[in-house]
């Protein structure tokens, strides 16, 4: 599986790809829900994908109409997380475990780019200098 996106002449949609089931055939496309712009900071994006049980699990963001929010997907069903205040904010990385998912990412406080983690839809901030931007890339869960 591969998480990403592709671009229309409108908007950016969230997608990721499948092996065909057909040998020799071409990756099969999932749409995801949700839409961006064609402008990188309110682009629509899956960053990472995860397979459990046969459901796949992709971490993103999409564009509200004024914000990038961050989210993460169950199969086609997408779950918003809380951003920061300053209307951006993007998951980049996912988890499951114990049953509950996490993703990793960061948000746009209104000054800077502060890393975070999500378990569930609670937001949990991760220490910076406090000054300097900070980007959380990648989880892993034990």
């Amino acid at each position: 599986c591969i998480a990403g996106y592709y671009c229309t002449a409108t908007e950016s949609i969230p997608c990721y790809w499948t092996k065909s089931p057909v040998p020799a055939e071409p990756a099969v496309r999932q749409d995801l829900p949700g839409t961006g712009t064609l402008d990188s900071l309110q682009k629509a994006r899956a960053e990472a994908i995860l397979v459990s049980d046969g459901t796949i699990y992709t971490a993103g963001a999409y564009f509200s109409g004024t914000a990038l929010i961050p989210c993460y997907w169950e199969g086609l069903t997408r779950q918003d997380l809380p951003g920061g205040d300053g209307g951006f904010a993007v998951a980049k990385s996912i988890a499951l475990a114990g049953g509950a998912v996490y993703t990793a990412g960061y948000h746009f406080d209104g000054a800077k780019n502060n890393a975070c983690y999500w378990r569930g839809t609670t937001r949990y901030e991760l220490p910076g200098d406090g000054a300097n931007t900070s980007y959380a890339e990648s989880i892993y869960v034990q």
